[in-house]
């Protein structure tokens, strides 16, 4: 897939929200958008129409972060120091459980086996994906735990932290792979490559970097962005990245050279997340602008 740098532009603006959009994730078929706000609130949309389709707004607090299971049945959320599960046809909440500390993050493994979670107190949880029972925790970061993500295969976790670190973790045994140590300021976001032989990790300190998971190497540093960067999403290919910032802008990058490709512009504030559709075709974005913007052609 070649990613043009001229392809993607605002399509449609979802003005709904009544807060700052903290989250936001596409279903696995790509069909559909989930949100999350601190309106509090998690809002489902038609992400072709940008038609809201579902609304879960049973909740007295802000919600950080939510994700379709991947029958695209359920939704999980993250507020407070609870986890939510909700019925998207019985429009209910089906289930809830709670963490020690406030969760900053929280997503189901690929395979669906597992939902991790990460929380102010530096600790990782690793829960299981149908019931929801805890299987451990994982505790080696000094700091707040602002990410958690699977590998694509869903045997390892890649953790970022405000203690400017990154660790990996064996999913199976809990066991630390590695740390991964760089940035000079919070880690806000890590993700793993396709492939799963890249992390890309963004940071308060304005940069992106890649590494290399079996050398612990810096392959990369990607600069540009004027402000923290909160959020990186590779595209299916794995030679494309993009990135969000607080300085309003959402970045592609090309990673066979390290070249900025485009800048996307037109939220008002800062953007906080970011995530791309499986087929590459449409990215969506949530800010403290309290919108979510689709990009494409």
């Amino acid at each position: 897939m070649n990613i043009k740098a001229t392809y993607f532009k605002t399509i449609k603006v979802l003005r709904e929200h009544e807060g700052a959009v903290k989250s936001v994730k596409f279903s696995n078929d790509g069909h559909r958008i989930v949100s999350a706000s601190w309106d509090k609130t998690i809002r489902v949309w038609d992400a072709m129409s940008g038609k809201q389709t579902q609304i879960f707004d049973d909740s007295d607090y802000k919600f950080n972060s939510a994700a379709f299971s991947n029958d695209g049945l359920l939704v999980m959320s993250s507020q407070g120091e609870a986890i939510q599960v909700w019925s998207i046809k019985l429009k209910i909440k089906l289930k809830e459980w709670r963490d020690a500390s406030e969760i900053w993050d929280a997503t189901y493994s690929p395979d669906g086996n597992y939902i991790a979670s990460g929380s102010s107190n530096g600790t990782i949880q690793l829960w299981d994906g149908k019931s929801g029972n805890e299987i451990r925790e994982l505790k080696r970061h000094a700091k707040k735990v602002s990410s958690v993500h699977f590998s694509s295969d869903s045997t390892m976790i890649v953790s970022a932290s405000y203690d400017g670190t990154l660790i990996v973790w064996n999913t199976t045994s809990g066991k630390r792979i590695t740390a991964l140590k760089g940035h000079e300021h919070p880690v806000t976001r890590a993700k793993f490559s396709p492939d799963g032989r890249l992390i890309a990790s963004c940071s308060q300190d304005k940069t992106i970097r890649i590494w290399n998971v079996k050398s612990k190497s810096i392959l990369q540093v990607l600069t540009g962005h004027t402000d923290v960067v909160n959020d990186v999403a590779f595209f299916s290919n794995g030679q494309t990245l993009a990135s969000c910032s607080n300085d309003m802008t959402i970045r592609l990058w090309d990673l066979s050279s390290g070249d900025e490709i485009a800048k996307l512009e037109g939220h008002l504030s800062g953007v906080q997340k970011i995530d791309i559709a499986p087929d590459g075709r449409l990215l969506v974005s949530g800010s403290d602008d309290n919108t979510v913007r689709i990009w494409g052609d």
